[in-house]
């Protein structure tokens, strides 16, 4: 609408219907896809031009979560790009204002490693939970070629950040699987006929 999102939730009954007073919260807002800095290197993934929407779940408003395809940018802590990686992406927004961004890393454009400078290689997974009030956590799982997978997770607060140890491997498991990588239709068509 012209005017902006009109957000509405109603309890519909044979005795009548009962508004449910939600002014707080928007679903639409998860289609957002948000900066965020890693806390262990200072370096910010910044969304770069449009997500390709693929779904959307949930149950509005008491939660909602869009899927979807993202190029994004990485920069160091002077601001200057070190390249650009593609990754399927998973927002969503909690009943309480609470929020989450998913990203596992489908394809990069430069080098790819697991230490400051290095783009993040393919698999590699990133989950940034925010909790509201200035907190929130972010786990990150870079894959690695010569050894174990580096993870880290971090609870950044008002009053500083604080190493969490992070127990899962979330890359683990992407080896087995296949990733989204969204293609156009002429491709699609070409590669079955």
């Amino acid at each position: 609408m012209a005017s902006g999102n009109v957000v509405s939730d109603v309890l519909v009954s044979p005795y009548g219907d009962i508004t449910i007073p939600i002014s707080f919260y928007d679903a639409t807002q998860a289609v957002t896809v948000n900066s965020f800095t890693l806390p262990t290197d200072d370096e910010t993934i910044i969304p770069v031009g449009s997500e390709q929407i693929v779904g959307v779940n949930g149950v509005p408003p008491l939660d909602s979560s869009v899927q979807g395809y993202q190029e994004f940018e990485l920069d160091n802590a002077s601001g200057n790009t070190i390249g650009t990686f593609d990754a399927d992406v998973t927002t969503a927004n909690g009943f309480f204002g609470t929020s989450s961004e998913a990203l596992l890393v489908t394809a990069d454009s430069g080098t790819a490693g697991t230490v400051a400078g290095d783009l993040p290689p393919v698999g590699s997974v990133f989950d940034v939970n925010d909790s509201g009030f200035g907190y929130e956590t972010i786990y990150s799982d870079l894959v690695s070629t010569t050894g174990a997978n580096v993870i880290s997770e971090t609870l950044v607060t008002p009053m500083g950040d604080f190493a969490i140890r992070a127990s899962m491997d979330l890359a683990a498991n992407v080896p087995d699987g296949s990733l989204f990588v969204p293609t156009s239709l002429a491709d699609l068509l070409s590669t079955l006929f």
